[in-house]
């Protein structure tokens, strides 16, 4: 991973950049005036972390779409549980104020933040990304995102991101640590088209969810761990999850295994 800045970028832009290629470990490049596609060819296809005035933007090799920090459908959800409306994934993780929350596959961190409204302040919610580019564009994202809805901003703050993979973070954690461990892979074979999600296909990893790590949230989890996947994937089969709602004509579905 390269990190960077916009073209003639402010000094201070640059400094912002310098400081944030020392705190992730990555070389900073002075940009001047070159072109994406200059940066790529002359470090053989690295990510590229760019730092610009509007925040963080992220490049997969060959991409020219870049990947930035927006909540998504979490603003949509948390306005329905505002009004009383339920959630799915809320529903599949029977998640109740002042529970411990892992997200495992952090993602955009939709999913993350609407647990965090749901858990509160008496709870916690920590999220995992193994992608370091991507873990740091949501993490900076959830700190610095403003927006009008409340609820939704202070939840976002309330997010702790990890840059690990979760089988890792998993072994070190003691029995029972958690309430709720939950699983979405699915982002990772998105189709969506729109500009924050599209790019992820070029930086995210693609490996499927082994079987130990699957034990190892077992056993760390104290009521139960969750999966969101295709319906017909096999995933569910294959990794012992009961399938909820398995009637229902939506294309993905909700997987537990309870505790």
């Amino acid at each position: 991973m390269i990190v960077s800045t916009s073209t003639s970028a402010p000094e201070p832009i640059q400094k912002t950049a310098s400081d944030l290629a020392q705190d992730l470990n990555a070389p900073y490049i002075y940009r001047d005036r070159k072109t994406l596609a200059q940066l790529f060819q002359d470090y053989e296809g690295e990510p590229l972390l760019i730092v610009t005035s509007e925040g963080l933007k992220a490049y997969g090799p060959g991409n020219r779409t870049p990947l930035f920090f927006h909540p998504g459908m979490s603003k949509v959800r948390i306005k329905r549980l505002l009004k009383g409306d339920n959630d799915r994934m809320i529903e599949a993780c029977q998640l109740q104020k002042g529970d411990r929350f892992l997200d495992a596959t952090l993602g955009m961190a939709a999913d993350s933040i609407v647990a965090a409204h749901v858990v509160g302040e008496e709870g916690s919610v920590t999220g995992l990304e193994a992608v370091q580019i991507l873990s740091a564009v949501v993490s900076r994202g959830l700190q610095e995102y403003q927006d009008s809805l409340k609820p939704l901003q202070e939840a976002m703050r309330r997010i702790k991101v990890i840059q690990t993979d979760a089988l890792t973070y998993l072994k070190k954690c003691p029995d029972h640590y958690y309430d709720v461990i939950y699983f979405d892979p699915m982002f990772r074979e998105t189709v969506e088209k729109s500009t924050p999600i599209a790019p992820l296909r070029s930086l995210a990893r693609g490996e499927p969810l082994t079987v130990e790590l699957i034990e190892e949230a077992r056993r760390v989890a104290r009521r139960r761990v969750v999966l969101k996947e295709r319906k017909k994937s096999g995933e569910f089969e294959r990794l012992g999850f009961d399938i909820l709602d398995a009637d229902s004509n939506a294309s993905f579905t909700y997987g537990i295994i309870r505790l």
